[in-house]
């Protein structure tokens, strides 16, 4: 790979990693304040060199892409040695003009007067609003939710069967069938020397054999009652008979029992942690919300719904009633 395409690839992240983290207003209180147009030239300090202005006044000083800067850096630790660059520097200040340029624009265009703008200002603004409220309620609520190293351990044995990102080999048992139409024909055929001769019963009486290989909990176009069947089985080697879901029969031999293997629990132990803490996030926020309709004295009137649930009822007997009429007179 040659160093152009290299550094045109660093800059593509960089430039991404500016736009989408660098602006992230979530992130910290001092984003939304990393830059801004300065509306009296008379605020900037005097040894704070102006590096871009529209209309003669100061938009982007030096003061303020150094602060830009700092806030990316603090988002993303990962890029702290790279806008050290001074051409990474620069695609980062083009993007801030570009910002500005475009504001500039829309406000000498009268955009920012149009309806349309305004509504979806509005529109932004409020779900802006929504994001910072969660934010800080989630941090309140983030502070009082505790999860130890047991709760961590009974979340691990709970799934780890269940859970294939905690799995590394699922296991299974390998397994030897013969089909029956009836049952009879089954119970005969169990009844025989199956578990040393097996294969040799079953083709000396003519029957074909299916092999099904390993079979687990995961295993795709087995019968749901063959694979809980033989996933369940404890002794090995064992002969069984199953009735399947089509009311056929199989009498199986489990030859082989292999268990399944986990990733170790010190693995995946922080990602545990972190899916159970958003578990009780989710079920303190809940509980957050109905105590708050009570603490601000919250009404809520639920009859318009109900009044919609018994119109679409009301439609649906009409429907059934439209096509019954319409049957009788087919």
């Amino acid at each position: 790979m040659n160093k152009q395409y290299t550094t045109v690839k660093v800059i593509s992240l960089l430039l991404v990693l500016t736009f989408f983290q660098g602006c992230d207003w979530f992130t910290k209180k001092e984003v939304m304040q990393s830059y801004s147009v300065a509306e009296d030239s008379s605020l900037q300090e005097e040894s704070d060199q102006v590096l871009f202005s529209l209309h003669g006044k100061p938009v982007i000083t030096r003061e303020q892409f150094q602060k830009h800067l700092q806030t990316i850096a603090q988002a993303n630790p990962q890029v702290r040695s790279m806008i050290q660059v001074p051409q990474m520097q620069y695609n980062i200040f083009s993007g801030m003009m570009s910002q500005e340029l475009l504001k500039e624009w829309a406000k000498e265009q009268g955009i920012t007067e149009k309806k349309e703008y305004q509504h979806d200002f509005a529109m932004m603004t409020a779900l802006i609003e929504y994001e910072l409220a969660y934010k800080y309620l989630q941090e309140e609520i983030n502070q009082s939710i505790k999860v130890t190293a047991a709760d961590i351990k009974a979340y691990y044995d709970a799934h780890k069967d269940s859970t294939p990102d905690l799995i590394i080999h699922p296991g299974g048992v390998k397994a030897l069938a013969v089909a029956f139409e009836n049952q009879e024909e089954a119970d005969a055929f169990t009844q025989k020397e199956l578990l040393r001769n097996f294969q040799q019963v079953a083709q000396s009486a003519g029957y074909k054999v299916i092999d099904f290989g390993l079979v687990n909990r995961y295993s795709v176009g087995v019968d749901k009652a063959i694979k809980e069947r033989l996933v369940a089985v404890k002794t090995v080697p064992s002969v069984m008979r199953i009735k399947t879901e089509d009311n056929k029969f199989l009498v199986c031999l489990v030859t082989a029992k292999e268990a399944a293997q986990y990733r170790l629990l010190q693995e995946v132990e922080t990602a545990i942690e972190q899916n159970l803490k958003n578990e009780k996030m989710k079920l303190v926020f809940g509980q957050k919300m109905e105590a708050l309709k009570v603490v601000y004295k919250a009404q809520e009137d639920s009859s318009y719904f109900d009044a919609q649930k018994t119109v679409i009822a009301q439609s649906e007997i009409d429907d059934v009633g439209n096509h019954n009429v319409t049957s009788r007179v087919l």
